[in-house]
């Protein structure tokens, strides 16, 4: 057999008496095994989820407040109080109409179906969506 360094496994070894490959660094360590991604996969290309009333405000007031304070860049929770208190001074009018802003994007957005998980959509049924018909799903599909 020949050795580890001709093959270019120089900062590898193997450390196992039945001859299985259990591959570690020079140091000891195994190498870190890829984590397992939780939940279903997102699509990259899906549209945003629009941001609310409050979350429109807290990214425009964050901007402001770093140029006007900047001791708050480091204080996270300092800043996070600082828009609270910023949002209460609010008038209702403009919380209402910022609400109304979210409520219309929010409809539109729901009823794109675009957001939803559209990796496993065919891109013939996408096509569909975009000029506005959809596919009747199949009558007499039975589950096994």
């Amino acid at each position: 057999m020949a050795n580890a360094e001709e093959h270019g496994e120089a900062d590898f070894k193997r450390d196992d008496k039945n001859g299985a490959d259990t591959t570690q660094l020079e140091n000891g360590q195994a190498p870190e095994p890829e984590k397992k991604k939780r939940g279903k996969p997102k699509d990259p290309l899906a549209p945003p989820k629009p941001k609310s009333g409050y979350q429109q405000f807290a990214g425009e007031a964050r901007e402001r407040l770093k140029q006007e304070r900047p001791e708050l860049l480091s204080d996270l929770s300092g800043m996070g109080k600082a828009i609270a208190e910023e949002w209460q001074k609010v008038p209702d009018g403009k919380k209402a109409v910022l609400q109304e802003q979210y409520e219309k994007e929010m409809a539109i957005w729901s009823q794109s179906g675009l957001h939803t998980n559209s990796l496993l959509v065919t891109k013939s049924s996408l096509k569909l969506k975009l000029i506005g018909l959809t596919l009747a799903p199949a009558k007499n599909f039975k589950k096994k």
